[in-house]
């Protein structure tokens, strides 16, 4: 009796891909968790967050004047595509 070939179809290799990636990704975040962790407390000691805190009516925190006669708006918000920097350029200069 000849020894048959085993068939590898796509359908297996994809499957198999799949869940060995996912396998990987997930065993991953799994043992990287406490890192992580450490690594978003340690986060909120950064000197350019502590900027932040305190006082925020007072509008040398969020408002510089250069020597060019420049405004330089300072803003702890990510800009993330949603356009939060238009939209607070405009408010800063209805307001100035």
């Amino acid at each position: 009796m000849a020894a048959e070939k085993k068939k590898f179809s796509r359908r297996k290799f994809i499957v198999r891909t799949l869940l060995g990636g996912t396998g990987i990704l997930v065993g991953t975040a799994y043992l990287s968790r406490n890192s992580l962790r450490r690594a978003m407390y340690n986060a909120q000691d950064d000197p350019a967050f502590l900027a932040y805190v305190g006082d925020t009516s007072d509008p040398k925190m969020w408002f510089e004047v250069t020597n060019s006669n420049k405004v330089i708006f300072h803003s702890p918000k990510v800009e993330m595509g949603q356009g939060t920097f238009t939209g607070l350029a405009q408010i800063a200069g209805d307001e100035l």
